[in-house]
């Protein structure tokens, strides 16, 4: 999950000051009683599902959303298993954060579980008998759960002993009070140096992953590079070298997902390298000191980023849409719309536009052919704005200014060429 934006909106007031945060975790069982955890892509290793609610919305609210967006599994919850103030934390930068823990026993009812994003390696169900190796903060959470105590809270007995890693205990503003990145990143399971790249590391947390890190000239930060069942290593290593090349642009640009152009690869459509900022992804979630000066690289299309993305459209974009991990892939343009259909009901809820595929917007165009009334707002990666709709018995295209009007059968080369 990228940094919620309130986070940001409050330290930009308060500074350095103590902030109170709040998480939540959860613990999801099955009609059979197994539980539910998540393999993080970064480490190998599972855990619990938690996150950061956002502003106004319900804890257990929250732990219901995580659950969907981490897992694709439906749960509700039953009650509160644990709240805790976990210990302050003060990063490199002066932050001061301290985070209060709620964490809730649910019940799964519907959905396969299943990776739902890149960052995952595996998804999966485990008796409580048979776990995997776990940080503490899990595995005191499982044990609350399943031997049905009564709600724990630190000062009023129950037992159990206060957890401190893992989960939303760790901040999102990143980083230890002293913080040692090659030794982090060398000390990743499996890590080995990576043949002509510096300072730079290669690992492989499961069958068909290789995941690459490089740091910075002033060893300050990460450039991170993962793949799927793609990795091609002189490829990998020449986007490293690039990002290196441009590592001031890199770091110090402030837009969330950027583009870096004139990077171009034999035999592949590639023609930028892709970009994404620590508060936009979430490659380190078990680490996140580490997470916060980490900055996601990828070969990339100039059709599929604008520059203009917000930080949950970064987000959004980096770990549902773009697949950038998969070296082979095909360009995913950059297709955002807002639209409503008189006739079917359909169309986006609110003001905000939302990203679709480009088979999605020619599905909609087509629906919305001969409505009158009908309308459809497109942006595109060159930040243009088109507004579409049918009138006298064609469509009229106004954006960029211009204003063009096709008949219906040329509606979608124009959307390709808008688009591409």
């Amino acid at each position: 999950m990228p940094i919620p934006d309130f986070i940001r909106d409050i330290r930009a007031t308060a500074g350095h000051q103590l902030l109170w945060l709040p998480g939540v975790s959860v613990i999801v069982l099955d009609d059979a009683g197994r539980v539910l955890l998540g393999r993080r892509a970064d480490t190998g290793e599972w855990s619990i599902i938690g996150g950061i609610p956002e502003p106004g919305e319900q804890p257990a609210a929250a732990v219901v959303r995580e659950v969907y967006e981490e897992t694709a599994v439906h749960c509700v919850t039953e009650r509160v298993l644990l709240v805790q103030a976990l210990e302050p934390v003060t990063y490199p930068n002066g932050d001061h954060c301290q985070f209060m823990d709620i964490c809730f026993l649910a019940r799964a009812t519907g959905g396969e579980a299943r990776v739902n994003d890149d960052e995952s390696l595996e998804v999966g169900w485990f008796e409580p008998d048979a776990l995997p190796p776990m940080e503490e903060f899990a595995v005191t959470r499982i044990k609350q759960a399943t031997e049905g105590g009564p709600t724990w809270f630190e000062g009023a007995g129950g037992g159990l002993s206060g957890p401190r890693a893992g989960g939303a205990s760790t901040g999102p503003d990143g980083g230890d009070p002293v913080m040692d990145v090659a030794g982090k990143l060398s000390a990743l399971p499996g890590a080995q140096s990576l043949p002509g790249v510096s300072n730079a590391w290669k690992w492989s947390p499961a069958p068909g992953f290789t995941l690459l890190a490089a740091l910075s000239m002033d060893h300050r930060h990460v450039f991170r590079l993962n793949t799927k069942d793609s990795y091609d290593a002189e490829l990998c290593c020449a986007v490293l070298g690039f990002v290196r090349d441009r590592e001031d642009e890199v770091v110090g640009r402030p837009e969330p997902l950027i583009a870096l152009t004139g990077f171009t690869w034999p035999g592949r459509g590639f023609d930028v390298i892709g970009r994404i900022r620590p508060e936009a992804h979430r490659l380190f979630p078990g680490d996140l000191d580490l997470n916060s000066v980490t900055f996601g690289v990828f070969p990339g299309y100039s059709s599929e980023i604008s520059g203009a993305e917000s930080v949950d459209q970064a987000a959004e974009r980096f770990s549902r849409m773009l697949k950038p991990s998969d070296l082979d892939r095909k360009p995913s343009p950059y297709v955002l719309i807002r639209f409503d259909n008189p006739r079917t009901g359909a169309g986006t809820v609110g003001e905000l536009p939302v990203f679709v595929p480009p088979d999605y917007l020619l599905h909609e165009l087509r629906l919305l052919e001969g409505v009158r009334d009908a309308r459809l707002e497109l942006w595109n990666h060159r930040n243009e704005k088109w507004t579409v709709r049918w009138e006298d018995g064609r469509w009229c295209a106004v954006g960029n200014d211009r204003e063009l009007r096709m008949p219906a059968d040329e509606a979608a080369v124009w959307a390709a060429a808008v688009i591409g």
